[in-house]
């Protein structure tokens, strides 16, 4: 006889492991090693750099600088025990700096720094004032 409860625990087991797998293998590197502690560089399918940066334990951690898929830096900065931590960077299109934002222990911490026409502001909570 059918256990159909048995069954639907089983498809939703199966369900669950594909979802977990596929982002893995969608951006998986496939002509690549991948250094576990160190440093790695990946490639996009353009063949042009897409991120660069320190692994530890497998996952980014340390100094990491990502790409936009025509090569212009999009975006660097610091992961702390693989938080986002300290000022990161981040760039336009032209690979101009475009804003910076400060980390600590993962999230926002104070203000963020816009860089509009080679001229620094500090937007603050309604307000937006040239330093």
């Amino acid at each position: 006889m059918f256990n159909f409860v048995r069954e639907k625990k089983f498809m939703r087991s199966l369900f669950k492991i594909i979802l977990i797998l596929f982002p893995a293998a969608l951006f998986a590197q496939p002509n690549q090693q991948i250094n576990l502690n160190g440093y790695n560089t990946f490639y996009g399918d353009n063949g042009k750099i897409s991120s660069e940066g320190n692994m530890r334990e497998g996952k980014p951690d340390g100094y990491w600088k990502t790409y936009s898929p025509t090569g212009s830096i999009k975006s660097e900065g610091n992961r702390k025990n693989f938080q986002l931590d300290s000022v990161w960077k981040f760039y336009n299109e032209q690979g101009l700096l475009a804003f910076e934002f400060n980390y600590k222990q993962g999230k926002k911490n104070g203000l963020k720094k816009l860089s509009i026409q080679k001229k620094d502001f500090c937007q603050c909570p309604n307000i937006l004032k040239m330093i």
